[in-house]
């Protein structure tokens, strides 16, 4: 769970909902300055936190997590890029994260979606770009509201307007069916094995 301040941030993130018939945290964080934007928890057992690069947060991050420090290296953050922290929610370690680059606060991330090493991040200009966690470079972008992923198949399930799917190869970002409902959606999934 987490404990939001006035302005929507986590000061304190506690991952004691996970084991309900324990009652035991599993783990816990504190930020000394502003918390993190959560982003969501999928079932693939992680949660996406985020942090604009000009918050006094964004520092501490850095220090604390040197695969950030050695990411970051390479380019210069503006203040409104964004800083997304990949987090097992098991153990509540860092499993990776990403810094995205807004064109200088021209779109803002709204939800994140992570399998394997795929980060399917939605922004305000109804897109969905498809990141590898591990290298940290974009393998491709789309338009519409990421849903399911498949991780047996490489394969992504966007929404893309009223009853309209369409399906992506996570690996090329090729599109490879589509489906059109007479209905709204309201949920997608794959099934366990990732065969339907």
């Amino acid at each position: 769970s987490s404990h939001p301040s006035r302005n929507g941030r986590c000061p304190r993130l506690d991952a004691d909902r996970i084991r309900p018939l324990t009652g035991v945290p599993l783990w816990s964080r504190q930020f000394s300055n502003e918390g993190p934007a959560l982003l969501g928890a999928s079932h693939f057992g992680n949660i996406v936190l985020m942090w604009k690069s000009g918050a006094k947060q964004f520092k501490e991050e850095e220090d604390r997590f040197p695969e950030i420090r050695t990411r970051l290296s390479a380019s210069a953050p503006d203040k409104d890029d964004e800083l997304l922290e990949v987090v097992d929610l098991q153990s509540g370690r860092l499993t990776g994260s990403l810094l995205l680059d807004t064109g200088k606060g021209s779109y803002s991330v709204v939800r994140a979606m992570v399998a394997g090493d795929w980060v399917a991040v939605g922004d305000s200009a109804n897109r969905t770009q498809v990141y590898s966690l591990a290298r940290g470079v974009e393998i491709g972008k789309c338009f519409g509201e990421a849903i399911a992923m498949n991780l047996t198949d490489s394969l992504l399930v966007v929404q893309n307007g009223r009853g309209h799917l369409d399906l992506y190869n996570l690996d090329s970002m090729d599109r490879v069916d589509s489906y059109v409902f007479p209905t709204e959606i309201i949920h997608a999934q794959f099934s366990p094995a990732g065969n339907r």
